[in-house]
């Protein structure tokens, strides 16, 4: 687990502070590949939902701490 990723875990616990700043990491992408001939498992295809809502879930919560971060600031 990065720091990053640490202290937005434990930031409701009111144990870490997290100060905003920018860090030139790169943008990065995360992708699903799958061949599109196969036939897609049930088990398959539930990991990939899984993923997609996880994935869309955490993209909102982090724009929304950023945007309280920034009214904050």
């Amino acid at each position: 687990m990065s720091l990053g990723s640490f202290v937005f875990a434990l930031r409701r616990k009111n144990t870490v502070s997290a100060l905003p700043t920018k860090i030139g990491h790169p943008d990065r992408n995360l992708g699903i590949v799958w061949k599109s001939d196969a036939q897609e498992r049930l088990s398959v295809r539930r990991l990939r939902h899984y993923m997609e809502n996880d994935f869309k879930t955490l993209s909102f919560t982090i724009q929304k701490q950023e945007q309280t971060s920034l009214r904050r600031g």
